[in-house]
């Protein structure tokens, strides 16, 4: 039966790869190969992951964070799995194609925890059949307003086709790390109400646009399993939520919930799949030609504070996807009380050091803000 299989590869989201960078973290290859082939003999009887022996390590002597970004931005053919290990550092890279974040936080622990951790992927069930017709029944059953809303709801995005895609593309990475607390202070004084994760995109819209690089439009992925009631199944389960682009962070934090409470996601999602091409639940915004400010808040990821992290400030890049086109992709990790701020930046379209200056602006707001860890990779 398909439960015992585990979760099943997506051909769809296949070409995709998303890659997590974490430091100081550098485990024995040899043990992460041990625990990726034990991993695979805890999955399920009949999963596909079973077929997917190692290896899937390999040892980078120089700049771990620039192989990342080159291996996660460009398409993949091979294992969907692979773990690059540095001197201080280490990325895994896999394809989109096994699932979103919960799949990839599960595989992050399971290849990089202690020896004797227990495994977290196999108890992943596979979404339901039907999980997309299921979760329409969920959000509009009771409520058929809220999906003649999503439909008139007009797409954000500018008319026109924008400029065109800058080339070559050229990915820089970015790492902040803010404790927690001081955030939620400025938050509670200045902005009651409203979730942290608007009042940071709030602030990084209006010092890009400050900057004069602000973006016309705001992507963000949103996880339908908040229309299922249910929270342990893997595979991909996510669509796009696209939105205009505010510095007031209660008019966003009220588009967004507004938008996810009608289903628009859903929308998005079932209009993908009647057109043919299940790609558009996947980030077809990133080649889009006008500035797109990417925003992905993972929220706590207790899964990996038992990694054996080493000693000195930590570098969380959690969930990177490629930057193509006029993109700026940014990426919350929380650990413990800490805050950590990945930007990933296409050096081809801004310059790296005017979307670093934007975000230490929305962050240093705070009184403990910690500065940049472990610096700028790029120009």
């Amino acid at each position: 039966m398909r439960s015992e299989r585990g979760p099943a590869f997506d051909p769809c989201w296949a070409g995709a790869q998303v890659t997590t960078v974490l430091g100081p973290l550098a485990p024995d290859p040899d043990d992460v190969e041990r625990r990726h082939t034990a991993l695979l003999e805890a999955m399920p009887p009949g999963s596909w992951w079973r077929d997917r022996p190692g290896p899937v390590t390999t040892v980078v002597d120089d700049d771990l964070t620039a192989a990342a970004l080159e291996a996660g931005g460009r398409p993949w053919s091979g294992p969907p799995v692979r773990v690059l290990v540095g001197p201080r550092d280490v990325a895994v890279v896999h394809s989109h194609g096994i699932g979103d974040a919960r799949t990839s936080r599960a595989l992050v622990h399971d290849l990089l925890a202690p020896g004797g951790s227990p495994f977290l992927l196999p108890g992943l069930r596979p979404a339901p059949r039907l999980r997309v017709v299921r979760a329409a029944a969920a959000c509009w059953g009771r409520h058929p307003r809220r999906l003649v809303s999503a439909l008139r709801r007009p797409d954000p995005r500018p008319a026109g086709p924008g400029d065109p895609a800058p080339t070559p593309d050229a990915p820089v990475l970015l790492t902040r790390a803010v404790p927690v607390g001081a955030l939620r202070a400025r938050r509670d004084r200045d902005h009651p109400g409203v979730t942290l994760s608007a009042v940071l995109l709030a602030g990084l819209v209006g010092e890009l646009g400050a900057r004069g690089i602000g973006p016309e439009v705001v992507s963000m992925p949103v996880d339908l399993r908040r229309y299922l009631g249910e929270h342990r199944q893997g595979g991909n389960l996510v669509a796009l939520l696209r939105l205009t682009p505010d510095p007031d962070p209660a008019v966003l934090d009220r588009e967004r919930r507004l938008a996810v409470d009608g289903g628009e996601p859903l929308v998005r999602y079932l209009a993908g799949r009647a057109r043919g091409h299940v790609r558009t639940v996947a980030p077809t915004a990133l080649r889009e030609g006008w500035p797109t400010l990417g925003w992905s808040d993972r929220g706590r990821v207790g899964e990996w504070e038992d990694l054996p992290w080493g000693v000195g400030p930590r570098r969380v890049a959690a969930g990177l996807v490629p930057v193509w086109g006029h993109r700026i992709g940014v990426h919350l990790t929380r650990l413990g009380d800490v805050l950590h701020v990945a930007c990933v930046v296409n050096a081809a379209a801004f310059a790296p050091r005017t979307v670093a200056d934007a975000l230490d602006a929305v962050l240093d707001a705070a009184p403990t803000a910690t500065p940049a860890l472990l610096g700028e990779v790029g120009p």
